[in-house]
């Protein structure tokens, strides 16, 4: 079985994908068996594939924690829901081959909370459906055994964890700080004076700091003080002493 790509893109928003949807609940399965759920499952499911159509179908089964388990028909192993982004992996123009794919979607099969498994192309499925069969409850069974491992909180458990989840955060939550308001007074524009020219420096002192010129010191003596000029003596010519005429005595 082949389709072209672009035809899923445009089947599915447009609701031509047939849908089968099972519920179950714990009880029943517990009951009956997941196979035999599974099993009727799927009669619906070989029916729709040899009729040629893109189908889904669906078991649901109401645990504490929903689970699903899907058959999908698909070019992809990826969800029909998701057949917008088919544009990636294809030529939208180009045909492919359709294969059986099993879903299965709980929030504890792992991170993303979905698994999905390729398991045989649809001409297989069809020629070989005993064997095919088979496989789907196989490995649907795993699945399901896995899910009942997971342990759950009972109600009580799961508040009392909640409120000291919520108290830790609470105590490894900062005090919010108390917001200050530093009012910041706006810069003031400092506009750079020019530099004065350096004054040549003047000798001249400021008027406060100007020294009187010293006054000039007449050494004027009082006139009881000063000093009488001395008088120019003059040395009065020695007269000549008398040239004593040496009377020549005449000695008789």
């Amino acid at each position: 079985m082949e389709i072209q790509v672009q035809k899923i893109v445009d089947m599915v928003p447009a609701e031509q994908i047939r849908t089968i949807t099972l519920t179950k609940t714990p009880a029943e399965i517990k009951k009956d068996g997941l196979a035999a759920a599974l099993g009727e499952l799927l009669d619906n499911f070989e029916a729709s594939v040899a009729a040629n159509e893109m189908t889904q179908a669906n078991l649901d089964i109401a645990t504490e924690v929903p689970v699903a388990f899907r058959l999908e028909t698909n070019v992809i192993n990826l969800p029909l829901a998701d057949s917008n982004k088919l544009y990636q992996f294809f030529d939208l123009d180009a045909t492919a081959a359709v294969n059986v794919y099993l879903i299965v979607e709980s929030e504890d099969i792992n991170v993303s909370h979905l698994r999905i498994d390729e398991i045989a192309p649809v001409d297989t499925f069809l020629s070989d459906q005993d064997q095919v069969r088979a496989q789907i409850i196989q490995a649907a069974q795993e699945k399901w055994d896995f899910l009942q491992t997971v342990e759950h909180p009972t109600p009580e458990e799961k508040a009392a964890a909640e409120k000291a989840e919520a108290a830790k955060q609470a105590a490894a939550k900062p005090a919010p700080k108390r917001r200050t308001t530093t009012r910041k007074s706006p810069a003031k524009k400092t506009t750079a004076r020019k530099k004065a020219p350096a004054k040549k420096a003047a000798t001249r002192s400021t008027t406060a700091a100007k020294k009187a010129p010293a006054k000039k010191t007449t050494t004027r003596s009082t006139t009881a003080a000063k000093k009488a000029p001395a008088k120019k003596t003059t040395t009065a010519k020695k007269t000549p002493a008398a040239r004593t005429r040496a009377k020549k005595t005449t000695e008789d």
